[in-house]
């Protein structure tokens, strides 16, 4: 019966959530943060592509209205 109670009082016992909970708040952000990083990389690698692409355009342009050449 004395393993019983043991058990009983272990089981009962909340002192040490914290010790848990903190590092299990930490990993979820962590990976959150992961999975952003690999979303945003993504996007933003998009835009400043496009954004590139436009102003090539417009240089091209530019040079071609006015005979000289800006670009290769």
């Amino acid at each position: 019966m004395k393993i019983l109670s043991v058990l009983k009082k272990f089981w009962r016992d909340d002192e040490g959530n914290e010790v848990v909970s903190w590092p299990l708040i930490a990993a979820l952000v962590a990976i959150a943060a992961l999975l952003a990083w690999g979303v945003l990389t993504d996007q933003v690698s998009g835009t400043l592509d496009d954004i590139g692409g436009a102003i090539e355009s417009a240089g091209d342009e530019v040079a071609d209205a006015s005979g000289n050449a800006f670009s290769n």
